[in-house]
């Protein structure tokens, strides 16, 4: 699967410009798929979005789940999940409600509303991790103390995608424990770059102090 925004489509309209932009960007491909250029013109471009609805339900007649209510972009590889997890949940309200559709149907959008919303976020949030971020030292070096975080107290920092792709805590309450590892990060960092500072300033003042000594007694 090829993303590019629109433009960068609409830039490539001959085979030729086929052929040299994955020639350029992915020239494995070429040996891979020897027709490229026709299949590039021959399958459509569609586009890709983000669907939010609310409510999901209207009065105890009809319900939406699924993609009919929060479709998400795919870069995070959960909307199969996000719809599976509708139905567990309609399931478990339908059984503790003992199919009362006019108790199910507003609690059942009440609780999936802000879930489907965070997931749609952290979907778009990891597209620019993969498509920017992932080359920063910094960022590099953040996901890295957030593993030490995990091996030191396992229970209490488990990574975001963890949380996600491996178990049923609720994707809000996965995005706020996550926000609270990386405020701890920050918090890490600045104490680090704060104590450099000071063994700096230590050591620049340690050096004047030696020098001006020297210079007495001289």
């Amino acid at each position: 699967t090829l993303f590019l925004d629109r433009d960068q489509f609409d830039k490539i309209t001959t085979p030729a410009q086929v052929r040299d932009f994955f020639q350029r960007w992915f020239p494995d491909v070429l040996e891979l798929i020897p027709d490229v250029e026709v299949q590039f013109f021959s399958n459509p471009t569609p586009g890709l979005v983000t669907v939010k609805t609310y409510p999901y339900h209207y009065s105890d007649k009809a319900l939406l789940i699924g993609d009919a209510a929060h479709a998400i972009v795919p870069f995070y590889g959960q909307g199969c999940n996000l719809a599976l997890e509708d139905v567990r949940v309609l399931s478990d309200l339908l059984e503790e409600h003992g199919g009362l559709l006019s108790s199910v149907l507003p609690e059942f959008t009440e609780k999936r509303k802000q879930n489907a919303d965070t997931i749609a976020k952290l979907a778009l949030d990891n597209y620019a991790d993969m498509a920017s971020r992932t080359a920063s030292s910094y960022f590099q070096m953040r996901k890295k103390i957030g593993l030490a975080l995990n091996r030191i107290a396992p229970m209490t920092f488990v990574p975001l995608y963890t949380m996600i792709s491996f178990s049923n805590v609720p994707y809000s309450e996965a995005e706020q424990s996550a926000q609270r590892t990386e405020r701890l990060i920050t918090s890490l960092f600045s104490t680090a770059a704060f104590l450099s500072l000071l063994a700096v300033g230590t050591a620049a003042t340690v050096a004047t102090v030696k020098a001006y000594n020297k210079s007495t007694r001289s």
